[in-house]
C-alpha cells in the first residue's frame, strides 16, 4: 500500500451518489484525498490541476460534455491517457459498456444501491489498484456489477 495519500476526482452532479461515495471511501479506501467535479467541462481542468490516481466518471454529466465526451478527451490526451479512469454509472447498457472499453476505461463499475454495493464495488477497485490490475486486458472482466458482489 502506498504511503502516501491517494488522490481521486469523482465526476458526478449527483449529491445523493457524492454522499454515499464518501462514505464507502471513509469506510474502506486508504488514506485519500477525494474531489468532486459536478460539470462534464470542468474535468479535464480539474485533473490536470489535481492529477488523480483514479478518476470516477459518470456518464450523465451536465456542463457541455458528457461523461462519454471526457473519456474520449483523456484517452486522446498523450499526457492523461495512462490515468486509470473507472466508469461510475448507472447505465448497463451494452453498447455504451463497450464503448467504454474500446475507449480504454480501466472498469465500468456499475453504481450500487446499498451501502454493501459501494463498500464491496470500492474494496474491489483498490484490490485492482494496489495489484496494478485495474486496467483489464479481457472484456469479460471488465464491468464490475455491484448488485452481484458478495
Amino acid at each position: 500500500m502506498p504511503s502516501q495519500k491517494l488522490v481521486f476526482i469523482l465526476a458526478d452532479d449527483d449529491a445523493d451518489d457524492w454522499e454515499i461515495f464518501q462514505e464507502g471511501l471513509r469506510e474502506i479506501a486508504p488514506p485519500h484525498i477525494l474531489h468532486w467535479v459536478k460539470h462534464g467541462d470542468k474535468i479535464l481542468p480539474g485533473i490536470k490541476e489535481i492529477s488523480p490516481d483514479i478518476l470516477f466518471l459518470d456518464l450523465n454529466l451536465p456542463g457541455g460534455y458528457t461523461g462519454m465526451d471526457c473519456l474520449r478527451m483523456i484517452k486522446e490526451d498523450h499526457s492523461l491517457r495512462d490515468m486509470p479512469v473507472v466508469v461510475y454509472t448507472t447505465s448497463s447498457a451494452t453498447e455504451q459498456i463497450k464503448e467504454c472499453y474500446s475507449l480504454g476505461a480501466a472498469r465500468y463499475l456499475l453504481k450500487p444501491v446499498s451501502y454493501f454495493g459501494i463498500f464491496k464495488g470500492l474494496e474491489l477497485i483498490f484490490q485492482l489498484y494496489q495489484t496494478d490490475k485495474l486496467v483489464t486486458t479481457g472484456f469479460q472482466e471488465f464491468v464490475i456489477d455491484t448488485y452481484k458482489l458478495k
